[in-house]
């Protein structure tokens, strides 16, 4: 079973002045979404723009570290397939 769960960053930091007196509250927020594979984390996607970017969680994942996707369904696909090798 695979699921992507959606997380979203809370804003509260972005509500404080920064050193320099800047408020951040106009900065955009990203998703960011778990990649759970068999009811294990595996890692998180984080959307940018119309695409994202995987971070791994498991170790096993470490090749796919970073690497840009389309959409979270082509890095579960990745993550899958990788975890397929590692077996």
């Amino acid at each position: 079973m695979e699921t992507v769960t959606p997380r979203r960053q809370t804003a509260d930091i972005w509500k404080k002045p920064t050193a320099t007196g800047r408020d951040m509250s106009g900065m955009a927020m990203r998703e960011s979404y778990i990649i759970e594979l068999d009811d294990d984390a595996v890692g998180v996607v984080v959307a940018c723009g119309d695409r994202v970017t995987f971070h791994a969680s498991d170790a096993r994942l470490a090749e796919l570290e970073g690497r840009v996707f389309d959409d979270a369904g082509e890095a579960v696909r990745a993550a899958r397939s990788q975890l397929g090798k590692a077996a």
